[in-house]
């Protein structure tokens, strides 16, 4: 709701306060003390990103938002790092599916208008192909985006299957995406005619009277 209409997203993003705030979110981190020290060892500490996968599940759909259909905010978004923290939000949170989809999402509009700046992505030190490979690309609610993600970098990619287990594995023959059809939405966007499906569902509930 945040980015329900073109003018408010476009407005929050180049507020110049909203978007470096999201951003900065995003990216901060905390210190902790390692596990692995000893009270007679130097201390050593960890960081980890402070916000949660909560947070960042909405930050990462905020910024997929924000750029839909809009070249000029997509490229705000990479002038602010938010390429950076999309991509530390999923490698943080490999297992959590709603972080991931959602970040895929971002990936995939920052560049789908923007195609000169895929090689801005792919030659900084942030490792997005192999966190969209080996990250997104290896869970089942997150994979259609992932590889639709990597088509949209220019990358191929090789289809695989997810078993019961969880457990990835490669098909027999390697496609690229667009040789079959895709189960997701192409793009982040407002459902279709939501309230009347919700009506309906109710009525089916309801039964006759």
């Amino acid at each position: 709701n945040l980015c329900g209409n073109d003018t408010i997203k476009t407005n929050l993003c180049q507020d110049e306060i909203t978007l470096p705030l999201i951003v900065s979110t995003m990216t901060a981190r905390t210190a902790s003390p390692s596990p692995s020290t000893s009270a007679t060892n130097n201390k050593k500490t960890t960081t980890s990103l402070w916000a949660g996968p909560t947070m960042l599940e909405h930050s990462c759909g905020i910024l997929a938002a924000m750029s839909l259909r809009s070249p000029t905010n997509a490229n705000l978004i990479l002038t602010h790092h938010g390429s950076t923290a999309i991509t530390s939000a999923m490698a943080q949170n490999p297992h959590c599916v709603p972080v991931l989809r959602q970040g895929c999402l971002a990936i995939r509009n920052l560049v789908s208008r923007n195609k000169e700046n895929i090689p801005k992505l792919l030659d900084s030190s942030d490792n997005l192909e192999l966190v969209l490979r080996d990250v997104a690309g290896k869970q089942q609610g997150s994979v259609d985006e992932a590889y639709a993600a990597l088509r949209d970098l220019g990358l191929s990619a090789k289809l695989i299957t997810i078993g019961d287990d969880g457990a990835a594995a490669p098909q027999s023959s390697v496609a690229m995406f667009g040789d079959t059809k895709p189960r997701f939405r192409p793009v982040f966007d407002e459902s279709d005619d939501m309230e009347g499906r919700i009506q309906n569902h109710i009525d089916v509930n309801r039964g006759p009277t």
